[in-house]
């Protein structure tokens, strides 16, 4: 079962990557939060930089079919809230 493979990882990981894994897991969102670009006031080309990145090749993956490397991600700096 799942149960058993994540005991046996947790055997062979170190103390530094449990407590890694953990602050990690306390970030990642399990649930859709209830809030839309509408919400947010302002920051359009970082609205825009989102879609284009992240949202449309998900939601279009047809029309990037023809692009040689796709982008590795998007960096979101700042604090929070």
């Amino acid at each position: 079962s799942d149960d058993d493979s994540e005991d046996e990882d947790d055997k062979k990981m170190s103390k530094h990557d449990k407590e890694l894994r953990n602050r990690i897991a306390g970030d990642v969102m399990t649930s859709d939060p209830d809030i839309s670009f509408a919400d947010v006031i302002g920051l359009a080309n970082v609205k825009l930089a989102l879609y284009e990145t992240i949202i449309l090749p998900y939601i279009r993956p047809d029309l990037f079919e023809s692009v040689k490397k796709s982008t590795q991600g998007l960096l979101l700096f700042g604090p929070p809230g």
